[in-house]
């Protein structure tokens, strides 16, 4: 009931606004789908350059990016800066071995944790790691996703741990340190698109690494 009459109201509003209620709209229904809540709330301030502001990928986001980076029962799948647990709770409900996200700020951490604790129909083994995400180790990934999550120092460092690691993908959204990646010749561009994103459109890069 409270989600219609949000609706009715955003009729009476400017067609921008009447998007982004939609969008919010969609949002909380997507949270509420998987038994999850991953709004932006509080978290909205980045304390230092090396780590972006809490944004969680939207739903018709994630639809596309998992249609595009297929997966199987052996996969590993990281996500890095995984926030409040969106887009790994999304890959936790698909059948790969394992999901796993790392994030630094304990308390997004904890609700993480606690949305894959209360999430609907999940199929991967599931954990959350609380730490610096150039500091764990990746040996058993098979994808690693990232959201702009950090700055071009931790970038760099996260890509000298994984540096090596054959048959390996990266899959990076908003690729605002995409620069550092050439860095790295032995990784690749394989898959570039645009995903929906607030009230424009968001590139989307995987890397592999060969």
């Amino acid at each position: 009931m409270g989600g219609g009459m949000e609706i009715v109201q955003a009729l009476k509003q400017p067609l921008w606004a009447l998007k982004r209620t939609l969008l919010h709209h969609r949002e909380r229904e997507g949270d509420r789908r998987f038994g999850i809540d991953t709004e932006v709330a509080t978290f909205n301030a980045a304390p230092d350059l090396e780590r972006s502001p809490y944004e969680p990928v939207h739903y018709a986001a994630l639809e596309i990016i998992d249609a595009r980076i297929p997966l199987g029962g052996a996969d590993v799948f990281y996500d890095l800066g995984c926030g409040k647990g969106r887009v790994l709770c999304h890959f936790a409900r698909k059948p790969i071995r394992k999901a796993v996200g790392v994030e630094y700020d304990p308390e997004l951490a904890e609700l993480a944790a606690e949305n894959v604790r209360t999430l609907a129909a999940r199929r991967a083994e599931t954990s959350v790691i609380v730490g610096d995400a150039a500091a764990q180790d990746y040996s058993d990934a098979t994808l690693i996703f990232m959201f702009n999550p950090f700055g071009a120092d931790t970038m760099r460092r996260v890509l000298g741990r994984v540096s090596g690691r054959s048959a390996l993908r990266i899959v990076y959204a908003g690729p605002v340190q995409a620069p550092v990646f050439a860095e790295f010749p032995a990784l690749r561009v394989i898959d570039e698109f645009r995903v929906p994103y607030d009230l424009g459109r968001m590139s989307v890069v995987t890397w592999r690494h060969d």
